[in-house]
This record gives C-alpha cells, sequence and structure tokens, in this order.
C-alpha cells in the first residue's frame, strides 16, 4: 500500500506539496511540510515565522513529537482536528 500526504494552500486552494512512502510514519509529513515551504520560497513568498498554520487531523504522524518540534522550530502553529477529520474545528 502507498500513502501519500498534501499540503494545501487553503488561500490558493493549490497543493503545495506532496509527498508518498509506503508507510504512515512522520518522515511522509515532514517531507511534504518541506515540499511546500520550498515551493514558497521558490515562488518568491517565503513565510514568516508566526504567518501559517498547519492544519491535520489527529493521525498518529501528526501528532509526534518530530512534527511538533519541527513545525515550533518553524514557527508554524499547528492545529490538528478530530481522528480521521483533518477539516474538524476549521469555519
Amino acid at each position: 500500500m502507498v500513502y501519500v500526504a498534501f499540503v494545501v494552500d487553503t488561500f490558493s486552494r493549490r497543493i503545495v506539496g506532496w509527498s508518498a512512502a509506503m508507510s504512515k510514519e512522520t518522515r511522509l509529513v515532514l517531507d511534504a511540510l518541506e515540499m511546500a515551504l520550498w515551493q514558497r520560497d521558490r515562488d518568491e513568498h517565503p513565510y514568516r515565522r508566526g504567518e501559517l498554520i498547519h492544519h491535520s487531523d489527529a493521525g498518529s504522524q501528526y501528532t509526534s513529537f518530530l512534527l511538533a518540534e519541527h513545525l515550533n522550530d518553524a514557527g508554524i502553529a499547528a492545529s490538528i482536528g478530530s481522528v480521521g477529520d483533518a477539516r474538524g474545528g476549521v469555519p
């Protein structure tokens, strides 16, 4: 089985990062996030600390200490919805 993680810019509704792997581990999510941040920089729209929110469902790959640490170091706020519902809590 192949798992895919996408990072979607909710303003433009574009997929700005993605990753595929044979397992649902944190690296899958980190690779998609890194691609999204690289894409913003490449498009000459680098992000500033505190202006991005990473919203996800409560899957273990999204609640890992490694991802939380990475988001914190990058100045990206984490928002986690209910299990299986990445839109949970989002208006």
